[in-house]
């Protein structure tokens, strides 16, 4: 009998089994680490005058990536589908709920069932909150005139002064509100990595995930590298397009 509990015991101890899985393709990691740079570069020379140039090129290329983006959420792989990430109000609530569980009283308090794979459910809002954002900032910045010569910005040309300092105004704003998302978005990948113990920075650099196996169905097939590659380019069209106006 004591054999038997001890048995028992080993096998209730015993990690759960856990398997290596891949769930963010190439396009969207590319995506996510060269707009975090290109947002750095932003905010770099968006203080500077003399880099007003640069400001805007790096802000139309950031605009070809989001249109790229919007098209990979309905095109790309399973994880980068808005379909996949962006959730009804409970669910996001149920899981604020649940974060604020893990706050107070650790990993133990998170949710028994199978951990959800690609982005939060919260986390799917954000991400809709941050490319919104970026779409208003790229989109006022084509006609802001703040610092800006007279043909500095590209479309500020089709605006009369008046709303091209109201379109400024916003601009900026917007950048401000840009900042503190970020800030709360990279406190959030750190929450769930000391706090919640789950890694969700290093699968946006490998692509692959750890995951007990009940979360680790299989991804499937990749979206074709060579279709978000058509659609990059097809957003570079759009952008040139739309800054030649």
């Amino acid at each position: 009998m004591k054999a038997i509990l001890g048995a028992n015991e080993l096998d209730a101890a015993a990690p759960a089994p856990r398997r290596v899985i891949a769930i963010w393709d190439l396009p969207t990691r590319i995506f996510h680490w060269l707009l975090v740079a290109l947002f750095v570069a932003l905010w770099i020379t968006g203080t500077e005058p003399s880099l007003v140039g640069l400001h805007i090129f790096i802000g139309e290329a950031v605009l070809a990536m989001l249109l790229f983006r919007l098209a990979w959420g309905f095109a790309g792989s399973r994880h980068s589908r808005f379909a996949d990430f962006v959730v009804g109000r409970r669910a996001a609530f149920a899981h604020l709920k649940e974060i604020v569980a893990i706050a107070l009283r650790g990993p133990e308090a998170g949710s028994p069932h199978a951990p959800h794979v690609g982005h939060t459910r919260l986390g799917g809002w954000m991400i809709l909150a941050l490319l919104s954002l970026l779409f208003l900032e790229c989109a006022t910045g084509l006609f802001a005139v703040r610092r800006y010569s007279a043909s500095a910005a590209p479309l500020n040309h089709l605006v009369p002064p008046g709303l091209g300092r109201f379109l400024t105004i916003i601009h900026s704003g917007t950048f401000n509100v840009l900042m503190a998302l970020v800030i709360v978005h990279i406190a959030a990948a750190f929450f769930y990595l000391v706090r919640k113990r789950e890694n969700l920075i290093l699968p946006l650099i490998t692509g692959r995930a750890e995951l007990p196996l009940e979360g680790a169905a299989e991804e499937g097939r990749f979206a074709a590298s060579y279709l978000a590659a058509a659609l990059l380019g097809v957003a570079i069209l759009l952008v040139w397009g739309i800054v030649s106006l």
